[in-house]
């Protein structure tokens, strides 16, 4: 900021503001003022400002501010050398991703999938427990009308995520929008294996059962294993980790839901869950939570 210059609009206001709080008090200013002004130095850059690079018989010139920004408090003079790359300044490694996806169909009705998803990896230690080698991958089946089962689709599906995988040195690198996860749910550091059953009674109603059992590492009070998406790893950090160390939890979540279109587009849903976890929330100790639930839900499909 410059100095308070009439134009400048909102340091005048301030400082009215400022004095107004301070009535009653004996002003100290010049000519009896509560406004205090202060002599404030600056520097403009010249209009000789120019870079040159030669290249063979070529000569470019680039012009400053655009080109090339020099300091306000540069001396004058004139250099000449050779252009020495210096690197960028600042570097975020951890930013680039990779992913994989493979789909199969062995046979009618049935498709095997996956996925590899690559945060970060160093090409050299690929196999090891170096925490730098951050690697998720999903295995699963679907299959429509198993075993000559009519009306019924069938998906079984494991996901193995290492550690650190989504957390990164610099806060705007990390999987995250507005605090929720846009990564897999599970999380850094845990597995999890999902059984499905959907049947289709008619096209107005229809049961889906599902059974999932997820474990995760969380990160002790002492030490971080890369169990936390909010917490990268650190200089003080062991280089080498294990998946699932630390707190393992545990989850165990059964859900039944059913589904009955009341009138066109109309939509009732009704489910009841229940879920066994250990060491949830993470607290060291064999802490055993059991949670029963009862959802209803009525929807709309606008759309058509």
């Amino acid at each position: 900021r410059l100095d308070g210059l009439d134009e400048a609009g909102g340091a005048e206001l301030f400082a009215s503001l400022l004095s107004a709080e301070r009535r009653g008090l004996a002003p100290a200013g010049p000519g009896g003022s509560f406004y205090h002004p202060y002599p404030l130095a600056t520097a403009t850059l010249g209009s000789a400002n120019t870079l040159e690079v030669v290249r063979g018989d070529t000569i470019l010139r680039r012009g400053a501010l655009q080109d090339f920004y020099p300091h306000r408090f540069s001396g004058s003079g004139e250099v000449r050398g050779e252009v020495v790359f210096a690197g960028f300044g600042i570097t975020a490694r951890d930013n680039a991703t990779m992913g994989l996806d493979f789909e199969m169909r062995p046979r009618h009705g049935w498709r095997l999938y996956g996925e590899w998803f690559v945060d970060d990896f160093s090409v050299a230690r690929l196999g090891s427990n170096w925490y730098g080698n951050k690697v998720a991958w999903l295995l699963g089946m679907h299959a429509t009308n198993p075993l000559g089962l009519p009306r019924s689709d069938w998906r079984v599906e494991y996901v193995r995520i290492a550690p650190y995988v989504y957390s990164h040195t610099f806060p705007i690198n990390v999987y995250k929008n507005y605090g929720t996860l846009l990564g897999h749910p599970a999380g850094p550091n845990a597995d999890w294996l999902l059984a499905e059953w959907l049947f289709w009674g008619s096209r107005r109603w229809h049961l889906q059962f599902s059974a999932e059992h997820q474990r995760h590492g969380a990160n002790p009070v002492d030490r971080n294993v890369g169990g936390d998406v909010d917490r990268p790893f650190h200089v003080t950090d062991s280089q080498r980790v294990r998946f699932l160390d630390g707190i393992v939890e545990r989850r165990l979540t059964l859900r039944l839901q059913a589904g009955y279109e009341l009138l066109r587009n109309l939509r009732l849903q009704a489910a009841l869950q229940t879920m066994r976890g250990q060491n949830a929330p993470a607290s060291g100790g064999r802490r055993q939570v059991r949670t029963h639930s009862l959802f209803l839900a009525l929807g709309w499909n606008a759309d058509e």
